[in-house]
């Protein structure tokens, strides 16, 4: 405090920017037990409603999320997340409800990923590129 300047004393705390998505395209729970699960290869003309009746038969669900089309928000993503009111009954859910039917589709049905722990994509985006970029023309162009 002592080293601090006066503007940098009265300065808000720095924001968290970490979060770049969607608080919706996420899944909700409890903080150390998981009670989301990720529902995949949703039929496109269910509601919500439709999965809580659904997932039901595993017990008392809290809440379910159809996550919806960025450019089109009437249009399903083909995704969502049901939240429990406790790990066991999210367990029973992918136990008894992975790969059934719903609708007439074959559903997916996992822990839900909080957004930190994804496996996804690695690093570098595009073609990659690589190699020794503009070297080619200087070597061309040494006497010969």
């Amino acid at each position: 405090d002592i080293n601090m300047s006066d503007h940098e004393r009265d300065a808000p705390p720095p924001r968290d920017d970490s979060r770049k998505r969607k608080a919706e395209d996420e899944p909700r729970g409890g903080d150390d037990e998981k009670t989301s699960v990720f529902v995949g290869n949703l039929p496109f003309r269910i509601s919500e409603q439709d999965m809580v009746d659904f997932f039901g038969s595993a017990g008392d669900v809290k809440s379910a999320r159809i996550i919806m089309s960025r450019d089109d928000p009437s249009r399903s993503r083909g995704f969502g997340y049901v939240d429990f009111y406790d790990q066991a009954t999210a367990e029973r859910a992918i136990q008894d409800l992975h790969e059934k039917e719903f609708d007439g589709r074959t559903i997916r049905v996992d822990w839900a990923q909080s957004r930190g722990s994804g496996g996804g994509g690695g690093g570098r985006g595009g073609y990659g590129g690589g190699g020794r970029g503009g070297d080619k023309r200087r070597r061309l162009n040494k006497g010969g």
